[in-house]
């Protein structure tokens, strides 16, 4: 064989070669079998207590625990990854959390979640008048506001 010949059908065998080795390019598309519907969070009655109630002579502490459930409302499960959340306190910013639950929850299941408050009072008179009244009169209200990852 001549040199020529040589040189072309080794360029064949490698364009074979190489195209052996391509990706496939098979456009497959895909259709949504229903809307993913994200997790709901519920306050559990009896779940939700202050803790600590120090007045600003005595360090201004308020710690409180509000406990919450956090439903799948999806026909798939669902993987809680990271809830990012602040707490208000009679309308203002108290505290800003993150959690990191990583729960696994089957369609329509339930799990119990709870967020952690530690606020200073001093300088808030407001949250503190609020505070002592929930002992005598008044619930202190309180919301909850925040975002979830979660992952089906």
């Amino acid at each position: 064989m001549d040199r020529r010949a040589l040189t072309s059908l080794a360029a064949a065998i490698s364009l074979a070669l190489l195209a052996a080795c391509a990706p496939r390019t098979d456009i497959r598309r895909t259709e949504q079998i229903q809307d993913i519907l994200p997790p709901v969070f519920e306050l559990v009655p009896g779940q939700t207590s202050i803790e600590r109630f120090d007045p600003p002579g005595a360090g201004g502490v308020l710690e409180m625990t509000v406990g919450a459930l956090v439903r799948n409302p999806n026909q798939f499960p669902v993987r809680l990854e990271t809830v990012a959340y602040t707490v208000l306190l009679e309308g203002r910013q108290a505290v800003r959390g993150a959690l990191a639950p990583d729960v696994f929850l089957e369609p329509d299941a339930t799990a119990p979640v709870s967020f952690q408050v530690t606020t200073d009072l001093a300088g808030r008179n407001e949250l503190f008048v609020a505070a002592a009244r929930a002992f005598v009169d008044r619930p202190l209200e309180f919301a909850v506001e925040g975002t979830l990852r979660f992952s089906s």
